[in-house]
């Protein structure tokens, strides 16, 4: 407005020349006529005043123009260093975010966040509220400036107080009103009241995680904000990822306790089971020791019963005999009969048996052939009864003889361990070292063998074994017992075993607990007795260097007992029980005459034979209705003949009877599969028994269980069988918690191979032990052509090689090695890049066994950083080009400024300087119209004067459109009213405002700008308009989110797998463990670290 006041009196002035103006032209021609051309002094003057003119315009737009462009490249040399700071404080973002995930609970998160934001933005007080969804409740988990004594709640309801308030709005909230806060900042010299309190909410998506409450002694810049704006999602994810390392951390020990209490049934399983083949081995053995008794039962009554046929026929015969011989002694006149056998003999008067006379063939001492045979094969039986009775007490008298030996040989024995025991509970035994006690020369390792006391008197120590030698010595001469310590690696030569010794260790070592035998040494007879010396813990003092352990079998205590004073005693025992038994069979020898003692003899027999039969089957069946296990008797057809108890509860009947009733054929009826019925016959049938045979059977109601079965086949005399005999045994139990095993095996064997990250084990040479799935799909191979036979170094590049080796060095020394960058190479030949995390693996001795390796691809990672990089080299060549421009625009205004001080002068050469000034703000303004950044330059009420060509390429709205809107158009609703409410008060307060900012193109399509709006002032300092330069940072901004998401996916990955790898050995060991309980062979080899 102010230049056209001025052209406006300068074209009046113009046109009032003539000949525009009459007036004046005739004025001229008078001033002509004087001399004067005053028309051509007024068409001077009406020039100059015009020149002038413009040159005062010229000059205030020139200065103007400098001006803006000085705040132009103020704003430029303000977006570049906010571009330098926003990299440092992502940056340092991501630092924060290294260390944030290396914190194992809430508090340690709490306490880094609190540390390393505080170093950031200077903030003097902090309060970190975790909140606990159970409870609901924000409990203070974390701190920064707060005293433990001050007051204040340590948690927060939703909705109560600031915190509370701020947990319930989800948004952030700021008191600039310290007092009627009642919080106050405490240092070493008292409290001060913050500037400002700033409560921030931590959220994930919707979800609200915590509420963080900061306290500074100013107010929080823009720059702060926005940082701590940036840092929030950091924060939030880093929560949520110690939040489930937390929760997989007490699944993991959940599963750890079910795996235990897992192995502890499986544990009582097996020793149940045992238990129960140990009884069902006791019940074979019983019933084949009632079956042999039952046979030697049947043959005796058979013998008995053939005994008493010839005992009965003999009898009639003798009684035939008597009565022949009456008749004849009748006819030859005989007064006294014989009586007839078997009858009573009637008492007779003195005078009647006076009138009887006997023959003299029938005279006392007389014996009947038919009785004298038998007398006399009685009197044999007697006889060979009477030598075999002594043969067998004198093998008792040996055996008592070698019983009195052995027990002397096991008080001796016992005697030597309570005197080792007694020398080894008192730690250490010294006494005087003499000549028949020097000190041990195998004791010369250990601290303080020898020592003096305070009189100068020299001992030594005594160690059990010393001691022991010592004791056999004196043993061997005074009572002649000799006694011997052994061991196959003895520390003292003389205590190799000799032959009988050592063949006592190595049956000691296969389980035996004592080896007894009678032997001759130095042509004496000697009873030797010897049992296993098992390492007590005090015994590591002397024989942990040869590696023994505590309760390892490490040698023997053999005694020998001299024979020769007990059989002296046995001979003599020998001739008195020769003697008894002469003295005996002379008085069996005179019974054998009584026939009828016999009969009653064996009669008596047979009646106790018969009771011992029946007591042996009372026996069986008590033993065989009251087992614990089934136990049954069927026939070959399938057909139950009887069961027991057991087997009725298993099978879920009511009694024997219904089941033996219910079940008439067991391939049908009971059996899941009937094949297996048929299987289990053919079994029986070729081999005679069945031991664990499996499988999957019916109860009465319709459920399935597991059993075990053991059988065998019941054979008479011409080897046909007549019926099975078994014991069942429910296995579902075990059979549950093998599927659950094999389950979890499965599980484990899925998770180590299907892992996102490789995993393999070296052999100290670089040789794969192991490899996992994942790996292989990386590098081509096969399982078989990796294992045994491929060296990682093999499958390296060979600039990673020289790296390898100095690792494997690193790692044998320290144990561990993190972040080994390597270059794999494919077997097609293709390369990629890796991160591998080794830790080594050791043997029982400590020694370096194996390593096992994490490994991670970083392809995806190194393009990211390649892409960052490019990024950032084309911003600084961007922003170093658009400064040089500035430059060269400023030295053109200067030059500018100076011509037109030199033009003032000289009228005629400003007209040229003006035209060349001209071109230059052309220059300029192309330089504004071809900016690579987008500039939006609007009025005081925000609406669009001005807007660049790269505004319309980026936002897709024509300057046609824009023009006259406001820059809400572009809102694209990521950012909230406070966002723009803020963004509006720093630049209506004459502030920067900086920042980034999400709008929406005119398709409606996302995007990221890097903005910087400030004000444009006039001269008398008043907001006029704002400009706003802008540049897209969408690209870069995905980049950085790829690169975040990939670095946290990386770590938390490295830990999981960490986590899940230690897991895996665990599970494995308890596998084996499982394994080992149940006799199978170990199916995992670990070597523990």
């Amino acid at each position: 407005m102010t230049d056209k006041l001025i052209i406006l009196p300068s074209l009046v002035l113009i046109f009032s020349v003539p000949p525009f103006s009459p007036a004046i032209a005739q004025g001229a021609a008078v001033s002509s006529a004087n001399g004067i051309d005053w028309q051509a002094v007024g068409l001077l003057g009406s020039v100059l005043l015009a020149v002038v003119t413009f040159v005062l315009i010229w000059n205030r737009r020139l200065r103007q123009a400098v001006r803006k462009r000085k705040q132009i490249e103020e704003e430029l040399r303000e977006n570049a260093r906010m571009l330098e700071t926003g990299g440092a404080l992502k940056a340092r973002l991501s630092q924060i975010a290294i260390e944030l995930q290396k914190a194992a609970s809430f508090e340690a998160l709490a306490q880094t966040f609190m540390s390393q934001a505080a170093a950031l933005t200077g903030f003097a007080f902090g309060a970190f509220y975790l909140l606990d969804e159970q409870a609901g409740l924000l409990r203070a988990v974390g701190g920064y400036g707060r005293m433990e004594s001050e007051t204040g709640l340590r948690h927060f309801e939703i909705g109560q107080g600031l915190v509370g308030q701020c947990a319930l709005e989800k948004k952030p909230l700021s008191i600039t009103d310290s007092e009627s806060a009642q919080i106050r900042i405490t240092w070493g010299g008292g409290h001060i009241d913050p500037g400002e309190i700033l409560l921030l909410p931590v959220m994930q998506l919707d979800t609200l995680l915590a509420v963080i409450e900061l306290g500074a002694l100013k107010h929080f810049t823009t720059e702060q904000r926005t940082f701590l704006d940036d840092l929030m999602p950091t924060l939030a994810l880093n929560i949520d990822i110690l939040r489930r390392n937390i929760m997989t951390g007490e699944l993991l020990a959940k599963s750890q306790a079910q795996a235990l209490d897992l192995a502890s049934s499986e544990h009582q399983l097996r020793a149940r089971k045992d238990e129960l083949e140990s009884q069902q081995e006791l019940l074979l053995a019983q019933r084949r020791e009632l079956a042999a008794g039952k046979d030697a039962l049947a043959q005796t009554a058979r013998e008995l019963e053939e005994f008493n046929s010839v005992m009965i026929g003999r009898e009639s015969r003798l009684i035939e005999l008597k009565e022949e011989i009456n008749a004849l002694c009748a006819r030859l006149g005989i007064l006294r009969p014989i009586r007839p056998y078997g009858t009573k003999r009637r008492r007779q008067s003195p005078a009647k048996a006076r009138r009887y006379k006997m023959p003299s063939s029938s005279q006392p001492g007389k014996i009947p052939p038919e009785m004298k045979g038998y007398a006399v094969a009685a009197l044999v039986l007697w006889t060979v009864a009477i030598a075999l009775s002594a043969l067998w007490n004198i093998q008792q008298m040996k055996e008592k003889t070698l019983e009195t030996a052995l027990a002397q040989a096991q008080y001796a024995y016992l005697k030597d361990i309570s005197f080792r025991r007694w020398n080894a509970m008192h730690g250490r035994v010294y006494v005087p070292a003499t000549e028949t006690t020097p000190p041990n020369p195998y004791l010369k390792d250990i601290s303080e063998r020898d020592i003096s006391t305070p009189s100068g008197r020299r001992l030594t120590m005594m160690n059990p074994a010393y001691m022991t030698r010592q004791l056999y010595e004196l043993m061997k001469k005074e009572s002649g017992i000799l006694g011997h310590i052994t061991s196959l690696k003895p520390i003292r030569p003389q205590n190799a075993p000799d032959a009988w010794e050592t063949k006592a260790l190595q049956m000691f070592a296969q389980g035996r607990t004592e080896f007894n035998s009678v032997e001759e040494i130095e042509g004496k007879a000697y009873l030797r007795h010897m049992k296993p010396l098992a390492t007590e813990k005090s015994c590591l003092t002397c024989h942990a260097k040869q590696g023994y352990h505590e309760g390892d079998i490490r040698g023997g205590i053999s005694v020998s007992i001299p024979m020769e004073p007990l059989t002296a005693i046995e001979r003599g025992n020998t001739l008195r029980l020769a003697a008894g038994h002469i003295l005996l069979w002379f008085i069996g020898a005179g019974g054998l005459f009584l026939g009828t003692r016999r009969i009653l003899v064996s009669d008596s027999k047979r009646r106790r034979m018969e009771e011992v039969l029946q007591a042996s089957e009372e026996k069986y069946r008590n033993i065989f209705d009251n087992a614990v296990e089934g136990m049954f008797q069927s026939t070959p057809g399938g057909r139950f003949l009887g069961v027991n108890k057991a087997l009725v509860q298993i099978f879920g009947y009511e009694n024997a009877e219904e089941m033996i009733a219910a079940i008439t054929d067991m391939g049908e009826q009971i059996y899941v599969n009937p094949e297996d019925r048929l299987r289990l016959h053919r079994n029986i049938e070729e081999y005679g028994r069945v031991e664990k045979f499996e499988t999957q059977v019916r109860k009465k109601d319709g459920t399935t269980i597991w059993v075990s079965i053991h059988a065998n086949a019941l054979k008479d005399g011409a080897g046909k069988t007549m019926s099975w005999a078994g014991i069942v045994e429910d296995i579902s139990a075990r059979k549950e918690m093998e599927e659950k095993l094999q389950k979890h095996t499965e599980e484990i064997t899925d998770l180590y191979n299907n892992a996102p990250c490789g995993y393999h084990s070296l052999a100290p040479d670089g040789v794969f032990l192991l490899v996992n799935d994942t790996e292989l799909q990386w590098l081509g191979y096969t399982r078989d052509e990796i294992i045994g036979r491929k060296n990682f170094a093999d499958l390296i590049t060979a600039e990673s090689r020289e790296a390898f080796h100095l690792n494997m060095l690193l790692l044998e020394k320290q144990g561990w090695v993190a972040e080994q960058k390597y270059e794999l190479v494919r077997k097609d030949g293709t390369i990629f890049p890796v991160v591998v995390n080794s830790k080594v693996i050791t043997d029982h001795e400590g020694k370096f066994a194996a390593n096992r390796s994490t490994v991670f691809d970083i392809t995806g990672l190194k393009q990211a950083e390649e892409e960052l990089n490019r990024l950032n080299d084309n911003l600084e060549q961007r922003v170093e080009a658009r400064t040089e421009e500035l430059k060269k625009a400023k030295r053109v205004a200067l030059s500018i400024m100076q011509d037109a001080n030199i033009e003032r002068e000289r009228a005629k050469g400003m007209l040229e300087k003006l035209q060349a000034s001209s071109e230059q703000l052309n220059i300029l303004s192309n330089a504004l119209e071809q900016s690579p950044s987008s500039v939006v330059i609007t009025d005081r009420e925000g609406q669009i004067e001005y807007v660049n060509p790269k505004f319309e390429n980026l936002t897709g709205y024509s300057a046609k459109e824009a023009l006259g809107s406001k820059p809400r158009i572009l809102r694209s609703g990521v950012h909230g009213d406070a966002f723009y409410q803020n963004l509006w008060q720093t630049i209506m307060s004459g502030k920067e405002w900086h920042g980034e900012i999400c709008n929406r193109k005119k398709d409606g399509q996302l995007y990221w700008e890097q903005a910087s709006i400030s004000a444009i002032r006039n001269n008398a300092g008043e907001i006029i308009k704002y400009v706003s330069v802008r540049e897209d940072i969408t690209e870069r901004k995905h980049l950085d989110e790829k690169l975040k998401q990939q670095l946290e996916e990386l770590e938390r990955f490295n830990r999981l797998t960490i986590d899940r790898e230690e897991r895996m050995i665990e599970l494995k060991k308890e596998i084996n463990s499982l394994l080992k309980h149940t006799g199978e062979e170990e199916k995992y080899r670990i070597v523990e670290e």
